[in-house]
């Protein structure tokens, strides 16, 4: 429902699953490495190609997080085409900054680092994973639920009618 006229945009699920539970598909092999926040953030901006004002955005809000991470990146040579992070916070270990490089997805590449994402969240004590992701993008969806993610609950924004075309 548009309330007051706002419409709702980037219709997104949170999902979730309990560690014990977890799946671990077969992954291919990859050239993961973990790097630092400023390498991830890098490689983030440039595999969602992010404009310079964005980019920065993306670097401020990892580098300030309350809760440190664990920074991983698939790499084909020295050119990151893939990469994700993983936050613990006591029991609760959330995925962050999951993206593949439009011309490698489908290949395994974020089914390898959510398995290491993950095994970094067992090995620091994590009972719970979880993450977010839009509603449409149904191959990231897709990777996810083979772990055993599920929707917990869904989330959008809205944003203000064009006061241009509101006149009293």
């Amino acid at each position: 429902m548009d309330v007051a006229g706002f419409a709702a945009y980037q219709d997104t699920r949170v999902m979730k699953v309990a560690l014990s539970e977890a799946t671990v598909p077969n992954a291919p092999q990859h050239d993961v490495r973990v790097i630092d926040v400023e390498q991830f953030t890098d490689a983030l901006g440039t595999l969602h190609g992010l404009d310079a004002v964005k980019a920065q955005a993306e670097r401020e809000r990892f580098a300030r997080s309350a809760v440190g991470g664990i920074y991983l990146a698939q790499f084909r040579g020295d050119v990151p085409i893939g990469c994700g992070s993983i936050a613990v916070d006591g029991a609760l270990a959330g995925i962050f900054g999951m993206v593949t490089a439009a011309a490698h997805r489908g290949r395994g590449i974020a089914t390898t680092l959510v398995t290491e994402l993950l095994a970094h969240a067992r090995n620091a004590g994590a009972a719970v994973a979880y993450l977010q992701v839009e509603a449409d993008n149904t191959p990231a969806r897709r990777a996810y639920a083979k772990f055993g993610f599920e929707d917990c609950y869904a989330y959008w924004y809205r944003t203000a009618p064009d006061v241009s075309t509101h006149h009293a």
